[in-house]
């Protein structure tokens, strides 16, 4: 569930960062696949530091969403080590 959500909403974030607020450029840049997540936005919009802020935004809110699944995951094997 978090490894289809998280990315929908990260858009979501992206979307709103570029398109409705208009605080960020769209990305112009083609940066590789093999950079750091946070940098990507920072690096594609030529060094926006505003960029680099929703690319922290992002990664936190991908945190919050896969904690309880890992949490939840956590748990469960702790008590199937238990047994």
């Amino acid at each position: 569930m978090p490894f289809i959500l998280t990315p929908m909403v990260n858009i979501l974030i992206g979307y709103v960062a570029t398109v409705v607020l208009n605080i960020i450029p769209s990305p112009a840049i083609g940066v590789p696949w093999t950079t750091p997540g946070p940098l990507i936005p920072f690096l594609a919009t030529g060094g926006n530091w505003l960029a680099l802020i929703v690319g922290l935004v992002c990664l936190a809110v991908s945190v919050l969403i896969y904690l309880p699944f890992v949490i939840a995951s956590n748990r469960v094997l702790e008590k199937e080590n238990d047994k």
